[in-house]
């Protein structure tokens, strides 16, 4: 009997092993995925465990900001606005103690109710929108006693997490020491003003920038304009066409440097009269030493100017008429000391007739420098001041002047140094003109020293520069402007003046800005003078 097993069974052992293998597979995929939704229930688990943890740190973190600020908080809840939180700054600031926590905030505090406070917070709560306010007077019951606070603070609506409104939030800060220091400030600005407005000259207050922002009453009631028209218009546009541009260009270089500004100026008042006034204006620095403001003043010199056009009409008149005699008396003086130099008798005569034949003839020279100086400030005033220009040696000239100046101050000793040698184009007559006026002017005002150094050199290139140093009485800083002025004369001991009519340097000025060139002056009271004049030197 055969035993072995049959096609039939052989294939029917196959496929039952195929089976078993394919649900082993199953089987091990199975495993895998429960095995993936395990590891994913723990993380998941472990998330959720973490959620409550954070959220806990943000709300102590919440808390800690809200208790611990120093600014003023508090949370209302409710159309009663009950007290759900409040910081303790709040609470001391209101004088009131923890108990108020769970109370309506307008019975627990119930002056605020009768200040107006509670129309606010019902109207922030009705429409949402914040109310602000800024150094805010409340009178708090402290101690029973009601004490004057001032707040800035905000009523913010309160809003749950689907957007309704459900309280309100209140954030303040008590600032009752600035409110009374702005008062005091705002006080003092309204005596400032007041003050300003009694007195006759015309102030201005501008910005760093020189935008005026005030006038004063008296610059109304001279313009016959408001104030919105004075601040719309400037008061550059009420002032003469002539001194337009002078005025521009100091004005941009004093905002420039921070230098004081100061000019004479006419303004066109109500009447349409242009009325002289002298401008001054400071720079007002903050801690960092930065332009904070200007204040400008202006005072009115028009009857200083109308006596100082009498004075020109005068000294026009007195030069002409002084002229002609002075040169015929010079004419007989000059052949008086020719006639005694010739005539041998009389030369040795032991009087004294050709040293004071001679000093005569000096003093004349000074008469007649005088006049030509009055004459050339009525040629300045009438543009007919004519410079005849050659070149020439600014050395030679120099050494010539001083000899010149030496015969008549023998004991003056005048010292010239030479750092350069240089020629100049310009009119030569002019330029003595100005050295004799630094030279005397330096022996006039150093009555107790008779040294006078001179020192020509280059200052910069193709700039000559003629230094007159002297060891004087000296002038303030605040008076190098006006030395230069028309008339102004120099003051010694005691507010002594010295002789003069204050018109040398002026007129030196003058000719030497029509030369191109610039005058300065160093000076101490007490130590001294330098005066520098400055011109385009030719190199070639």
């Amino acid at each position: 009997m055969n035993s072995s097993p049959t096609n039939k069974e052989l294939k029917l052992a196959t496929s039952q092993e195929l089976r078993i293998r394919n649900l082993e597979r199953e089987l091990k995929r199975a495993k895998k995925e429960l095995q993936h939704v395990s590891i994913t229930n723990k993380e998941t688990n472990r998330s959720l465990r973490k959620v409550p943890v954070e959220i806990e740190e943000d709300i102590h973190r919440l808390n800690e900001l809200f208790f611990s600020s120093s600014s003023l908080m508090a949370i209302l809840v409710g159309e009663d606005f009950i007290v759900k939180m409040a910081n303790d700054s709040l609470l001391k600031s209101l004088g009131r103690s923890k108990e108020i926590i769970g109370q309506a905030y307008l019975e627990a505090i119930p002056e605020l109710e009768e200040q107006g406070f509670g129309e606010h917070l019902r109207k922030v709560y009705k429409t949402g929108i914040p109310y602000r306010a800024t150094e805010f007077p409340v009178y708090i019951m402290k101690e029973g006693k009601s004490r004057l606070t001032y707040f800035d603070f905000v009523y913010q609506a309160h809003r749950n997490i689907t957007g309704e409104i459900n309280g309100v939030g209140i954030i303040a800060t008590e600032v009752t020491t600035q409110a009374h220091l702005n008062k005091k400030i705002k006080e003092s600005e309204r005596k400032l003003r007041q003050l300003t407005d009694l007195i006759p000259d015309l102030i201005t207050n501008s910005d760093k920038n020189g935008k005026a922002f005030y006038y004063n009453k008296s610059w109304l009631e001279f313009s016959g304009m408001s104030l919105e028209e004075l601040l719309d218009i400037g008061w550059a546009l009420i002032m003469h066409p002539d001194e337009t541009d002078e005025f521009q260009r100091t004005l941009a270089h004093s905002l420039k440097s921070g230098e004081d500004f100061e000019m004479e100026l006419r303004f066109k008042n109500s009447n349409g009269i242009y009325i002289w006034h002298l401008c001054r204006a400071n720079a007002i620095f903050n801690d960092d030493n930065e332009i904070e403001s200007w204040i400008s003043t202006n005072t009115e010199i028009q009857r200083i100017k109308l006596e100082e056009k009498r004075k020109d009409d005068f000294l026009k008149m007195v030069s002409h008429e002084l002229k002609t005699p002075i040169t015929s008396i010079r004419g007989y003086v000059q052949m008086l000391i020719s006639m005694v130099k010739m005539d041998e008798i009389v030369k040795n005569s032991p009087l004294p007739l050709e040293s004071s034949l001679t000093r005569i003839d000096n003093q004349i020279s000074r008469l007649i420098r005088l006049i030509s100086e009055m004459l050339d400030l009525n040629r300045i005033d009438d543009s007919q001041l004519v410079l005849n220009k050659k070149t020439f040696s600014l050395n030679n000239l120099l050494e010539d002047t001083i000899q010149d100046v030496q015969i008549s101050s023998p004991s003056t000793k005048i010292n010239l140094e030479h750092n350069c040698e240089c020629n100049v184009y310009a009119d030569k007559d002019r330029i003595e003109q100005v050295i004799i006026n630094f030279i005397t002017n330096a022996i006039k005002y150093s009555p107790d020293d008779n040294r006078v150094d001179i020192k020509v050199y280059f200052s910069k290139a193709n700039k000559a520069s003629v230094s007159v140093r002297d060891y004087g009485i000296g002038i303030d800083k605040v008076d190098y402007k006006k030395i230069f002025k028309r008339f102004y004369r120099v003051s010694g001991k005691n507010e002594e003046t010295y002789s003069g009519f204050g018109i040398g340097l002026f007129l030196a000025k003058d000719i030497i800005e029509r030369h191109n060139g610039t005058v300065s002056v160093k000076s101490k009271k007490g130590k001294g003078s330098e005066f520098i004049f400055t011109l385009n030197a030719i190199t070639d």
